[in-house]
């Protein structure tokens, strides 16, 4: 099994938050989660992979050339469940 297959939906994007060196809020905020919630995906993502560091968790998805991946950038809205694109006032810089 590929390593990037293991994980869930939520738990890569939450992993490919980390690998762009965003705190937990910043990811929270811009998948429309609780900071705790982004905080047990990436708990479960250490879990599964045998580490015990954000960072150690976050490598698979750098090596796969996900640091760039669009899913952080997008928001769900809470109606009728579409998304829109971050407002570039809304996103981090990398």
């Amino acid at each position: 099994m590929n390593n990037l297959e293991q994980f869930t939906t939520r738990e890569r994007q939450c992993l490919v938050g980390v690998a762009q060196h965003r705190q937990s809020k910043e990811i929270a905020r811009g998948l429309g989660i609780s900071s705790k919630t982004v905080d047990k995906h990436i708990e479960t993502g250490c879990k599964r992979l045998g580490v015990s560091s954000r960072r150690d968790a976050a490598l698979p998805l750098l090596n796969a050339g996900l640091r760039n991946d669009p899913v952080g950038d997008r928001v769900p809205t809470r109606k009728n469940g579409s998304e829109r694109r971050l407002l570039p006032h809304e996103r981090r810089p990398h």
